[in-house]
C-alpha cells in the first residue's frame, strides 16, 4: 500500500510493539494504601474504577485501570466486561 510512496518495511521498520504499556501503572485498589476506603465486595460500586467503567449510552470503558490493575489479563477481561455491557 505504501510501495508507492518509497516505503521499504525490511529498511523503514525498526521494531513492532505489541500490547505495550505506555506507563505501567494503573491504581491498584489495596487495603495498605493510607487513604483508601476498603469495601467488603471488591465490585463495590463506590470504587472510583466501577464508577469510571459505568456506561454511559453506548460507550463502555475498557483498559487496565478500570481493573484498578497494570496486568494485561485484567485489560482484556476488561475488553469482554464492556462488549458484553453493550446492547445487542
Amino acid at each position: 500500500m505504501l510501495g508507492s510512496a518509497g516505503f521499504d518495511p525490511a529498511r523503514d521498520i525498526l521494531g513492532i510493539s505489541v500490547n505495550g504499556w505506555a506507563h505501567g501503572y494503573a491504581y491498584d485498589m489495596s487495603s495498605h494504601a493510607l487513604f483508601d476506603q476498603v469495601y467488603e465486595d471488591t465490585e463495590d460500586v463506590r470504587y472510583p474504577p466501577m464508577q469510571a467503567r459505568k456506561r454511559f449510552g453506548r460507550i463502555t470503558i475498557a483498559n487496565a485501570d478500570s481493573a484498578a490493575s497494570a496486568m494485561l489479563e485484567a485489560a482484556v477481561e476488561q475488553g469482554y466486561r464492556a462488549i458484553t455491557e453493550l446492547p445487542v
